[in-house]
């Protein structure tokens, strides 16, 4: 590996992509009108990532990322998504690679990102007793997913992704992740994809919006609306099925968190091309940027992270000082759309972040409670919103006061302790929380617990919080 050691590397770059996204093949039985890849597989499939290739790949990402011994690491999550193209038209590299790369790295979470039209019960069965996390691409119902999705002859998609799925089986179909991707002209479907997909019985359920498209005033007005009755849905008919415990999951799914932050990296994934080179973003490889120009590495080489703290800083220096750039549109990969095509951008930057602005005024309150239920459905023996406690106080009990627990193991105990004030005599009572030592939103998720719990109880609870000294 070029650029030094991993970890002198890591600090001077201030953080290290967890993720790598492998581009095994530019071959695709579709041509999605939004398909950021149109480009990349225009060419009809020439080009496929050699077995080889793809383990070295592998072993230079995982030499970067692998687990330090005895390190504090709870929640660090790494990576290996299968890409393209279509990865199911590789089938056997595919299945190989997958059973490789569990023998040799089981710490590594594999994905797999498909059309859905290949994946039959035979190859949805041998991908998931392996482990991996299949995602399927389907924009909602018939009409607003063939308003974009067509197969490579012109035909609409729905209707073999459908059968296959109806192939598979309730008990399969719980495992699968469904993944919609929205433009100005099916937005307003937003909602209606969320209660379609609930009839499919898939658990997880990943909403995101076209990557490249400049949304104009009319077309992030409707939007708007459409993120506010998706808001609605969700806090109204979909709560008491969500939750810890619940029967269906969704998420936002941006390549760049809205969470995330410039001052740590402009993008969360690695890239590599079925040439066997390392990029630092999807855009990259999917436009054939120059390698001599834009590659971190190469599968043979090893990745060079000097190499990609430049690249970075060269991103970083044009948005600084913008807007909301980085949020819901990942702003290295519109930047680089735009360099490419020879436009400003700047402008693309900005228009990402008045997307950014619409979505977080609309969706951000409930995308933080989504991460809290996400970390308290984590936490080891912490349970539901459903289930009694083994203990109560007998006598009423009206104010109790808590540190917020230091490490998830420890939540489930603070769990208890509130549902000791929840569950005694009495309809009114307060939980005063006090974050002096708590991990991440330790404090904010019990809190939402609380306030959750004490309602369907029927009791007034009172809930706050207090910041440690």
């Amino acid at each position: 590996m070029t650029g030094g050691k991993p970890s002198d590397a890591a600090r001077r770059l201030r953080a290290v992509p967890s993720s790598l996204d492998i581009y095994m093949t530019d071959a695709c039985n579709m041509r999605c009108s939004y398909c950021a890849s149109a480009r990349f597989i225009e060419g009809g499939g020439a080009r496929t990532l050699p077995p080889r290739l793809l383990l070295r790949g592998v072993d230079a990402f995982a030499a970067l990322v692998a687990p330090r011994r005895g390190a504090a690491d709870p929640s660090a999550v790494r990576e290996v998504s299968f890409t393209g193209g279509e990865p199911l038209l590789r089938w056997d590299l595919l299945r190989d690679s997958v059973r490789a790369i569990k023998r040799k790295y089981p710490w590594l979470k594999q994905t797999v990102f498909t059309n859905g039209t290949l994946l039959t019960p035979e190859k949805a069965d041998t991908l998931l007793r392996a482990g991996v996390r299949i995602v399927v691409s389907l924009d909602g119902g018939l009409a607003v997913n063939d308003r974009h999705r067509r197969l490579a002859d012109g035909r609409p998609g729905f209707a073999a992704v459908a059968a296959n799925l109806r192939r598979l089986g309730a008990a399969r179909r719980a495992e699968l992740h469904l993944m919609a991707t929205f433009t100005p002209a099916t937005a307003g479907a937003i909602t209606e994809t969320v209660r379609f997909f609930r009839t499919l019985g898939c658990r997880d359920i990943h909403l995101g919006l076209d990557l490249y498209e400049d949304w104009s005033p009319a077309a992030l007005a409707s939007l708007r609306a459409a993120l506010a009755e998706l808001r609605a849905y969700c806090l109204r008919d979909g709560a008491a099925a969500r939750g810890p415990g619940g029967d269906w999951d969704f998420n936002f799914y941006f390549k760049d968190r809205v969470a995330a932050c410039l001052d740590l990296t402009p993008s969360n994934s690695f890239t590599l091309s079925p040439d066997g080179f390392f990029y630092p973003c999807d855009e990259l490889c999917i436009s054939a940027a120059d390698p001599a120009k834009y590659a971190v590495g190469s599968a043979e080489s090893g990745l060079d992270l000097d190499r990609l703290g430049r690249v970075y800083a060269a991103v970083e220096r044009r948005v600084k000082g913008l807007d909301l750039v980085n949020g819901v549109l990942s702003p290295i990969d519109r930047y680089f759309r735009a360099v490419l095509d020879g436009r400003d951008p700047s402008a693309s930057l900005r228009a990402g972040g008045r997307v950014t602005r619409v979505f977080m005024e609309e969706l951000g309150g409930l995308v933080e409670v989504e991460r809290l239920f996400k970390l308290l459905a984590r936490a080891p023996g912490f349970g539901d919103l459903m289930h009694r406690p083994r203990h109560a106080l007998r006598a009423g009990g009206r104010r109790s006061r808590l540190i917020a627990p230091a490490s998830p193991g420890a939540l489930a105990a603070s769990r208890a302790a509130a549902d000791l004030l929840l569950y005694s005599p009495g309809k009114r009572k307060e939980l005063v929380l006090r974050a002096e030592r708590s991990f991440g939103g330790a404090a904010r998720g019990l809190a939402l617990y609380a306030a959750l719990k004490g309602a369907r109880l029927g009791g007034r609870t009172r809930v706050s919080l207090e910041a440690g000294r």
